[in-house]
Order: structure tokens, then sequence, then C-alpha cells
């Protein structure tokens, strides 16, 4: 396997194609931390990966757009396993298609906020542990 040993963090892992990285990379021997906004989404997709003999994952509810949540997010992986070596920035928001002209503040904000500071925010909290372990 090619990621045994190697701790796995997937942005997003509940569903979709972040649902699909979590399950390819604990395919290949991964400790897997699946986050997203939901907790029992992020749970169940878990349960599923330690239940198939996929390894170890665990459930992890953050807002990637949330400062706070993503410094918890990163201190619940390391109390798990001490360390990330992978970061998937998986999470994103897409809204029905619209207009600019129909388009509002808050929803403009929200898809910044997960699509690029959520990104910003994971690799600013993530970097220096990944540093620190070389």
């Amino acid at each position: 396997m090619k990621l045994d040993g190697k701790v796995a963090l997937i942005t997003g892992g509940s569903r979709g194609i972040g649902r699909a990285v979590a399950l390819a990379f604990a395919g290949e021997g991964a400790k897997v931390a699946i986050v997203g906004r939901n907790k029992d989404r992020c749970q169940e997709v878990a349960t599923q990966i330690s239940q198939s003999g996929g390894g170890s994952a665990i459930g992890v509810q953050a807002d990637v757009a949330n400062e706070a949540d993503v410094a918890g997010m990163v201190e619940q992986v390391k109390a798990k396993w001490q360390r990330v070596d992978i970061l998937a920035n998986v999470a994103a928001v897409n809204l029905p298609y619209k207009a600019v002209t129909d388009l509002s503040l808050e929803e403009w904000n929200r898809i910044i906020g997960v699509n690029l500071t959520g990104i910003f925010l994971c690799c600013r909290a993530v970097l220096p542990l990944m540093i620190k372990q070389r």
C-alpha cells in the first residue's frame, strides 16, 4: 500500500469528490480524517472505511471558512494520530447558477469563504506541522 503510515486530512470528505478522495486514500492505507460541516455524514464515511477493513478513519465537523473550526480540526487530527502528512482541500460550495447582478453579497461571501479562504486557512494551519515533520 502506497500510503501506509500516512495521515490524510480531507476537507469536504463527507460526499461527492471529497468522499471519493477519502475512500481512495484509505484504500491505499492512509489513516483518514473526513472533514465536513455535517458531523453525521463525516462519521458515516469514517465508519464505512473502518468497517470495510480500509483502515483507520475519523469524522471531524468543521467549516473550513471558520478559522476556529480549522484550528480545532487540526488539533483533533493531531490528538488522534500526532501528525498530518497529506492535506486535500476538496471542500467547496456551488450555488445555483445566477447572473452576477442577481447574486447577493452574502452568497458571494460564502463562495469566497469556503472556496478560497478555506484553502488558505487549512494550509496555514497544517503547514507548520508538516514542516516540523519534514
